[in-house]
């Protein structure tokens, strides 16, 4: 994604969150330092929580509030 954008208008708005506990974190970590190099427009949200569903039951709902929807 990130090296087959090269205008700010084919650059998507994304939203990133992982918990400091997950396995994956150190990966969000490196997504996030390429975005802020190359300019994305990014919302993070990292803190305590691990790679489970009662983590993502709370995080569904802060995406669904992030989202630009109408309501």
């Amino acid at each position: 994604l990130i090296k087959d954008t090269h205008t700010n208008e084919q650059k998507p708005v994304l939203y990133q969150c992982c918990g400091t506990e997950d396995f994956l974190y150190e990966d969000n970590i490196y997504f996030k330092q390429l975005c802020e190099q190359t300019s994305y427009n990014l919302t993070t949200d990292f803190g305590p929580g691990n790679h489970e569903w009662g983590y993502w039951d709370q995080k569904i709902q802060d995406v669904l509030t992030w989202l630009p929807l109408r309501r």
